[in-house]
């Protein structure tokens, strides 16, 4: 059986690397995928700040509770992601030193 468009671009490195896919109409993953690659690629090449969303609270007033709480959630989000980054960087030394290593 042959894998996905999605599956098989796992194996991509880095975001930068992510290229759009043919999809068939009804593939509505793979659509939403096309549609927001280039912003995928923008939002993991540099961290966005919060009033960078504020058109999502069209007609409505965040309160200062709201804020705040974003403000934590944001703070969460992006130490989770540092350490996976640091874990995930560990890994690729590891994976290079050892093709390296096993090179004649």
């Amino acid at each position: 059986m042959r894998q996905g468009p999605l599956v098989e671009d796992e194996e991509r490195e880095v975001v930068s690397e992510l290229v759009e896919l043919e999809v068939k109409p009804t593939d509505m993953i793979g659509f939403m995928y096309n549609s927001l690659r280039k912003d995928l690629v923008e939002m993991m090449d540099k961290p966005m700040e919060i009033r960078q969303f504020q058109g999502l609270l069209v007609g409505n007033t965040p309160t200062q509770a709201m804020l705040e709480e974003s403000r934590l959630v944001f703070h969460a989000f992006a130490a989770g992601n540092n350490m996976l980054r640091e874990v995930m960087d560990l890994k690729i030394a590891l994976l290079r030193r050892r093709k390296l290593n096993s090179q004649p």
